[in-house]
């Protein structure tokens, strides 16, 4: 495999074989860093277990993850655009690997929620790396390959709590979950160096091309639309992921197993509707896939939560998740599309909502249902939904997405 890549300049075009095998590379770097933001739910408990700790204390292994998350994906988008992408990302994700790796050894409390920091950290640089390598290395259809990576990161979403389940129900101690995961990580991130080895990326550019001033960036009005579409939107997934299963088994009466059920079925109906995306459209028509399945989504997730229906609120779970399937991805490449020269800084900013989201509106939903009701709190996302449908109204035409 001796194909010669180079990234010009001007487009950072990637010609010649080695592009199908770098992109499918990338994707599966995706799926693997995918799985350890979902696998930690089944294994809380052990962990809380083994260490003693009060409810509050296992809150904060998220919160610390998220504090690594919010700084490394600022750095991220400045790294990204001043250093070899390629390069940054086996390094990243090898600094994943050792994560894992080390979290299977962690002595005290306090060494975990280092380890979960750095977790946190690495996961959320690769994000942005990943998304801004495959948008320069395959300039002329963004949107599909980053559609495609957004596949891959919800079938690694999806694994990641069954491939936890399965080792846990066998009879193996929590750890040895994240010491599995971390040893086939490492052997990933060596296939991945040597890969590099077997390519050429040339990715000299020029800087002067590039908008060093990443404070106009963020002032861009543009770029402000795309990441409150981002932030919006991330609270109507945080808010499936994070209070959906309580919704269903507190309010409803469903059976763990439904809710669970309803999680699994979102995630599945993502995947099938990414692919179905990628396929049928081939990143066309972006503006009007986020228009209209945030504004259906978000009326017949409504509709299901009012039903007060553990059948209808699966269903509608599903669907919703269908119609919205493509908006995260295509937010990311809109905003590539506008600051080509700077995929790196731009993807960052528009993924750092997407942090700041799962922080704040698990919160919310929280306090709304406290202080209201469990159902008016739910119905925050189908508010969300809504409110992106709006502000996708300001995007432009364009169909070179």
């Amino acid at each position: 495999m001796d194909t010669q890549i180079s990234i010009t300049s001007e487009e950072k075009t990637v010609k010649g074989k080695g592009t199908l095998f770098l992109t499918i590379m990338l994707n599966v770097l995706m799926l693997f860093y995918a799985m350890s933001l979902t696998m930690l739910g089944p294994l809380l408990t052990n962990i809380v277990d083994q260490y003693r700790l009060q409810l509050s204390q296992a809150g904060l292994i998220s919160t610390f993850q998220s504090i690594g998350g919010v700084i490394f994906t600022i750095l991220g988008g400045v790294l990204a655009d001043y250093g070899k992408k390629s390069r940054l990302i086996g390094m990243t994700f090898f600094a994943y690997s050792i994560s894992l790796l080390a979290i299977a050894f962690a002595p005290t409390y306090i060494a975990l929620l280092a380890l979960f920091f750095v977790l946190g950290a690495s996961t959320r640089m690769l994000d942005v790396l990943l998304n801004a390598f495959v948008s320069d290395i395959n300039p002329d259809n963004r949107g599909f390959h980053i559609n495609m990576m957004g596949v891959s990161f919800s079938i690694g979403g999806l694994i990641g709590p069954l491939f936890s389940s399965v080792f846990r129900s066998s009879g193996l101690l929590w750890y040895n979950t994240f010491l599995i995961l971390g040893i086939t990580c490492s052997l990933v991130s060596v296939t991945y160096f040597i890969l590099l080895r077997s390519i050429y990326v040339d990715e000299k550019s020029d800087r002067s091309t590039k908008n060093t001033n990443y404070l106009k960036l963020i002032r861009s009005p543009r770029l402000l639309v795309l990441c409150l579409i981002m932030f919006i939107f991330s609270g109507y997934q945080s808010g499936i992921s994070v209070w959906l299963p309580m919704y269903m088994e507190k309010a409803l009466f469903a059976k763990p197993f439904l809710s669970s059920l309803a999680v699994s079925l979102f995630y599945i109906s993502v995947i099938m509707g990414r692919l179905l995306y990628s396929l049928v459209f081939k990143g066309k028509k972006a503006k009007y896939v986020i228009q209209y399945g945030c504004f259906l989504g978000g009326i017949v997730l409504a509709g299901g939560i009012m039903s007060s229906n553990t059948v209808l609120m699966t269903a509608a779970t599903g669907v919703s998740g269908f119609l919205t399937c493509a908006t995260l991805p295509l937010t990311i490449t809109f905003a590539c599309n506008y600051y080509p020269e700077n995929s790196g800084a731009v993807s960052s900013i528009v993924l750092l909502n997407s942090v700041l989201s799962w922080m704040f509106f698990p919160w919310l939903i929280g306090f709304i249902a406290d202080n209201a009701s469990f159902r008016w709190g739910m119905l925050t996302m189908g508010l969300s939904l809504i409110l992106t449908f709006l502000l996708a109204l300001t995007l432009p035409s364009d169909e070179k997405q």
